[in-house]
């Protein structure tokens, strides 16, 4: 294990936190807060369970690919405009779409997984003789 890379969940929040804090204040999300701060916390979780999985030896990609989404949608959102309020609501709220729709569907995807991974890892180990139960 690697100690000194910066946890992929860190990295997630902070590239969330740093989108939403660019349209704080914005008529374009004005009432939708909550919803966001849900879905953003859906995707951390998603990333978090991503890691857990791929420390227990299975192969998940989530964790990254999520990570490069917002770091993409991010930057997106910097080509657009320097200035956030400046944009019309419709951009913003198609910046804040392609940030948010894939996190509830993979939160969804990398939850079952894991809880059947977790399940299929934390089962007793088939015995190879009857009597041998070690």
């Amino acid at each position: 294990m690697v100690l000194h890379l910066v946890h992929p969940v860190a990295l997630f929040v902070v590239l969330q936190v740093v989108f939403a804090s660019r349209f704080v204040g914005h008529e374009g999300i004005q009432g939708w807060s909550f919803p966001v701060y849900v879905l953003q916390f859906l995707g951390a979780w998603a990333v978090f369970y991503s890691t857990l999985l791929r420390d227990m030896g299975f192969v998940s990609r989530v964790g990254a690919a999520l990570c490069l989404w917002a770091a993409l949608v991010l930057g997106v959102s910097y080509i657009v405009a320097r200035d956030p309020y400046a944009l019309p609501t419709s951009v913003v709220q198609g910046l804040f779409a392609a940030m948010l729709s894939p996190l509830l569907p993979v939160w969804a995807f990398t939850f079952q997984r894991w809880r059947r991974l977790k399940a299929r890892h934390t089962q007793e180990p088939v015995a190879s003789d009857p009597g041998d139960r070690s």
